[in-house]
């Protein structure tokens, strides 16, 4: 591929969290139809069929992304070092005006996210960003208690509200609910149980909230009260945690199951303004959540009778063996209508980037994949297989409508700035320390991906793991006909022809010896170990704050 651009011209990169390229019509004609603006894109642009993340749950896959290194370099993923060159430097460095939309909570200023950007924007809940922002502020000592009036003002109403809002969401589901016998029953004399420790702890800490307000360590004070009181303890065991999502749901005077993130509506709105706005070329990341769990498509007001009753038929507290077909059906009608819906909204954003004087490259592309039942569960953990490494890349020019051929060439994700970078801005001169490079240069043979296993999940769960040196290393090595995967947790081999195999089910380890990939497995992970040892383990390994981990429980993560 030689995209022939002017060197200033834009640069806008889209990531789509959890997007499956089989599931676009571009890649599957099964599928034609579901994202006709995507689908244009591939038609006029370069589809990659061969791209690949470098791991299958956000906070592990984006280093690649941000950085063009692997996740476990440098002392792991949770909080990204300084010792990384950030692609946005690289913009910042060639004159373009950088900025980024983060809808997602892993990839905030809490791991490092925004370094390199002259704007980064990110999309929470207001009494949450704010006390997210306090936290940080009174960590690294750019203030203090005293000197935060109004952010302690925003605090308390916020944490207030929290409680208030628990409390009436949890009578007025007691009240309407008509309760009779057995399991229900017990779930009713539970959740009142609940709510009369809500009520008892809320008084309590109303008591002590303006006290708490006026010390130094406030927020985390706070912070931990009223997540301990309203978001773990009802959730925690059985029937509670089922009876607290549904009244969480519960219709009521709002619709249900309101977004746990801003939607692509806001974000595409505040992007196209930005753009309006800047007169300089620009590097612009927009990251869309809308199509990972809970899967909601659209705003509320725009669910159809139809949606909403795919809505009321998944229940995400039902585990995956109880699950039957009517709710994998629903599961994935709601996955390919949240495609739709970003769909709608990449529309207006490629029609705003048309308008502008200068030409513009989109890069499309998502974190990872989506698992739905191909290898036992659903989700996205801490597995390697295709359904959740293989991901769609398309990269397009505005004004361009030619038809270009598929590209099949073997692309990681360290590789895909890098090569924009060296064809669109017509620099070479990326840092030689970063694992990607340009794949017009030197093709790839093989990919490498990584994720790690937490070691206290139980042994049937895949829960992806976040620290180096306690957490078990997984690494896979793949080319076009092979994949061998390592499992550290295990201390086992699984191989895979791709050719004969595609879905990955039969284990050919013990048939044959993939000499070549075994190869790249082992320098990968003597690599990872020797910059562990040299890393600052406090940085990589870095806990979120507890608000950021509720949130992220909020999404489905297991933090």
């Amino acid at each position: 591929m030689t995209i022939d651009l002017d060197q200033r011209v834009n640069v806008v990169l889209v990531t789509i969290d959890c997007l499956r390229p089989d599931y676009l019509g571009c890649y599957n004609d099964v599928n034609e139809g579901v994202e006709p603006t995507i689908d244009e894109l591939a038609r006029t642009g370069y589809r990659f069929e061969n791209a690949f993340a470098t791991a299958s749950q956000t906070p592990i896959s984006f280093p690649g992304l941000a950085t063009a290194e692997y996740p476990l370099s440098r002392g792991g993923p949770l909080k990204l070092s300084d010792d990384r060159t950030f692609v946005a430097e690289w913009f910042s460095e060639a004159r373009y005006r950088t900025a980024g939309f983060s809808t997602n909570h892993w990839l905030s200023y809490m791991s490092n996210y925004p370094t390199g950007f002259d704007d980064y924007f990110e999309y929470y809940e207001f009494g949450e960003k704010v006390r997210e922002h306090a936290c940080y502020l009174v960590e690294k000592g750019y203030a203090d208690g005293k000197c935060l009036t109004e952010l302690e003002t925003e605090l308390r109403d916020a944490l207030i509200e929290q409680y208030e809002t628990a409390i009436d969401g949890c009578e007025k589901y007691l009240a309407e609910t008509d309760w009779e016998s057995g399991t229900v029953a017990a779930t009713h004399k539970a959740l009142r149980t609940e709510l009369d420790l809500l009520q008892s702890d809320f008084e309590a800490f109303a008591d002590q909230l303006d006290a708490d307000l006026s010390q130094p360590g406030l927020f985390e004070s706070a912070r931990r009260s009223v997540v301990s009181s309203v978001k773990r303890r009802a959730r925690d065991v059985g029937p509670v945690r089922a009876a607290y999502r549904r009244f969480q749901r519960s219709t009521y005077d709002e619709p249900p199951r309101q977004k746990p993130v801003a939607d692509a509506e806001r974000v595409t709105d505040e992007a196209i303004d930005y753009l309006g706005d800047v007169d300089e070329p620009c590097y612009l990341w927009i990251h869309y959540m809308d199509v990972h769990r809970p899967y909601l498509p659209g705003s509320a007001d725009d669910w159809t009778n139809e949606f909403q009753t795919y809505v009321n038929a998944v229940d995400e507290s039902v585990s995956f063996e109880a699950a039957n077909e009517q709710w994998y059906e629903a599961y994935t009608a709601l996955y390919k209508a949240c495609i739709r819906y970003v769909d709608d909204h990449l529309a207006r954003l490629h029609d705003s980037l048309a308008s502008l004087d200068r030409e513009t490259a989109v890069v499309l592309t998502a974190d990872h994949g989506e698992e739905f039942r191909e290898h036992g569960g659903t989700d996205h953990n801490a597995k390697l297989y295709d359904v959740l490494i293989h991901v769609p890349l398309i990269v397009s020019q505005t004004g361009d409508d030619g038809v270009k051929d598929p590209v099949t060439k073997l692309f990681s994700h360290v590789d895909l700035l890098p090569t924009v970078y060296s064809q669109v801005v017509h620099d070479t001169s990326v840092p030689d320390t970063i694992d990607g490079q340009d794949i017009y240069a030197e093709p790839r043979k093989a990919v490498i991906a990584e994720t790690l296993r937490t070691a206290s999940s139980p042994e049937h769960e895949d829960h992806v793991g976040r620290h180096l040196g306690t957490d078990y290393k997984r690494i896979a090595a793949r080319s076009h006909g092979e994949k061998l995967i390592y499992y550290e947790d295990e201390s086992a081999w699984q191989l895979y022809d791709l050719n004969a195999d595609p879905v990955e089910q039969q284990n050919l380890i013990d048939q044959r010896e993939p000499v070549q990939l075994r190869e790249r497995v082992l320098n990968r992970e003597r690599t990872i170990e020797t910059q562990f040892e040299h890393s600052d383990r406090s940085r990589g390994n870095a806990e979120q704050p507890e608000i950021i981990r509720d949130r992220l429980d909020d999404l489905g993560y297991t933090v």
